[in-house]
């Protein structure tokens, strides 16, 4: 065979054998081909040609192991995909950043937490009205003596108290200025704490219902006319009648006994 026999020259006849066996070997090659690729898609790593069939299974040598296998795909349980977002309480945004490994980084911004009521439209509510002045209707004054009975040249003590007998809080000017305590005997004016001194300082106070404010006056002993005139006398004992008064408003006559 190696010797061409015939009438046509030996180049020809070898010619033809060359031409043979390269339809020959690209025969086989289409066969092979068909065989270990032609009915699928090929295994990630899979060496070309059909290979070796555990690669494919997955039960051949792990990439990385030094033998020079080829690395199997990894197992369909295996997660390749990026993880869900992580949850947040409240609403919020974020980003992240997945490595396609499973285990990547994260970084966001979360907006949750306790949403901050907007401010109340609506206006304040109107500041309360100041109290009124206190009319006389709706105050009681009294005046009365700190001990039931004094002796002649001691220095009784006697005290006026003002009550807020209205249902409402009021203001009134309670200041020594206003204030003054009357002794009478009789009809005749004995004595008043404003004779020598007058004056005072105004005190304006409010009264809340059912409220009393009390002052005391201490007197001497003696008498006296307004502006102090004249010469000042012990008075002696007996019953008198004292009255008070803080501005327009007096009180009812009491009873001051001198022994």
């Amino acid at each position: 065979m190696l010797h061409p026999v015939g009438n046509l020259p030996a180049s020809v006849y070898w010619r033809r054998r060359v031409v043979a066996f390269g339809a020959v070997v690209a025969v086989l090659v289409l066969i092979g081909f068909l065989l270990g690729g032609g009915g699928g898609t090929r295994a990630a790593g899979a060496p070309a040609g059909g290979g070796d069939p555990a690669a494919a299974t997955g039960s051949g040598t792990a990439a990385g192991s030094g033998t020079g296998a080829p690395a199997r795909p990894a197992p369909s349980n295996s997660p390749t995909t990026t993880p869900p977002p992580l949850e947040h309480s409240g609403t919020g945004t974020g980003t992240g950043t997945d490595t396609g490994t499973g285990s990547g980084a994260e970084t966001g911004t979360d907006t949750g937490g306790p949403a901050v009521e907007a401010p109340s439209s609506r206006p304040p509510p109107p500041a309360p009205d100041p109290p009124r002045p206190c009319q006389d209707s709706a105050l009681r004054l009294t005046v009365r003596t700190v001990a039931s009975v004094y002796r002649v040249g001691e220095m009784p003590v006697i005290e006026l108290t003002v009550a807020n007998v209205s249902a409402t809080t009021c203001t009134r000017d309670l200041g020594a200025a206003l204030q003054e305590v009357l002794l009478y005997a009789g009809t005749t004016r004995l004595w008043s704490s404003n004779d020598c001194y007058p004056g005072g300082t105004r005190d304006e106070q409010a009264l809340l219902p059912r409220e009393h404010a009390t002052f005391s006056v201490t007197w001497s002993g003696l008498s006296s006319k307004p502006r102090c005139a004249g010469t000042r006398t012990r008075v002696a004992s007996g019953r008198y009648r004292l009255l008070g008064r803080i501005g327009t408003l007096r009180s009812a006559p009491a009873t001051l006994t001198l022994r």
